[in-house]
């Protein structure tokens, strides 16, 4: 006569080894989303990319007396327009990079300052990539450029070179 073993679900080693597949499992499902979600995105989301602006945002979002100004909003909403769902899935909010555009567009008329406007087309351009209007992007690129002001100089020119090699690649 066979005897049945018995399997205890609650055993130590029963448990640890259930825990460690969810958590295999846990880990190639996310890896999978994670692959999913990188490799729909636009081809201009890279370059669309604030990270490393942190300080030349936070210091243009200045307010003129306590009014908040349309370079502060602008600059305000480009900063977050960045996001993702629990890491996953990263997109840019339209939005927000809709209001950018337009308070950074107002900035650009409004300002006499060549150091200045250079700074807002630069932005006006991450905010045009951000929306994948890379021909947009372009044109405030060349008009950030054509200040001839040194600070956005050679980003505007290395990432005009990025958004040509798009074009062909």
């Amino acid at each position: 006569m066979e005897t049945k073993k018995k399997v205890r679900i609650f055993e130590p080693n029963v448990i640890i080894r259930y825990s460690m597949a969810a958590a295999v499992l846990l880990a190639a499902l996310y890896g999978g989303l994670w692959y999913a979600g990188n490799s729909s995105l636009p081809r201009a989301y890279e370059a669309a990319s604030i990270a490393g602006y942190e300080d030349a945002l936070n210091s243009s979002s200045r307010s003129s007396g306590g009014e908040v100004t349309a370079l502060a909003t602008g600059m305000q909403a480009l900063s977050e327009a960045h996001k993702t769902t629990l890491g996953l899935f990263p997109h840019y909010d339209q939005e927000l990079t809709d209001i950018a555009v337009k308070n950074l567009t107002a900035a650009f008329k409004a300002s006499k300052k060549p150091v200045e406007r250079a700074e807002i087309g630069f932005f006006l351009a991450k905010a045009h990539l951000m929306k994948d209007e890379v021909q947009m992007a372009k044109k405030w690129l060349v008009a950030s450029h054509l200040q001839n002001v040194a600070n956005y100089r050679e980003d505007c020119e290395a990432l005009l070179e990025v958004l040509s090699s798009m074009k062909q690649g």
